[in-house]
């Protein structure tokens, strides 16, 4: 997990640096859901839970996010 978290941290940051993430949506799609060489999708691993590719994942968690909180 921590070479997962340093990888994904390097290329937010390569691709911050030429101007391609300015929002959260774009750090998802362009550093977060799938491999620069591979084309293939990250996969989150949750306990007990099927692997779901990270856009998928990373999309409903932001959305639970910006979700108002309830007093």
């Amino acid at each position: 997990m921590v070479a997962a978290k340093a990888h994904v941290s390097a290329k937010y940051e390569y691709l911050k640096d030429r101007g391609k993430i300015d929002t959260t949506e774009s750090f998802i799609e362009n550093a977060a859901s799938k491999s620069s060489f591979s084309g293939e999708d990250y996969l989150v691993l949750c306990p007990g839970a099927e692997a779901t590719p990270s856009a998928t994942w990373l999309k409903a968690e932001l959305a639970r996010f910006r979700q108002p909180r309830k007093s």
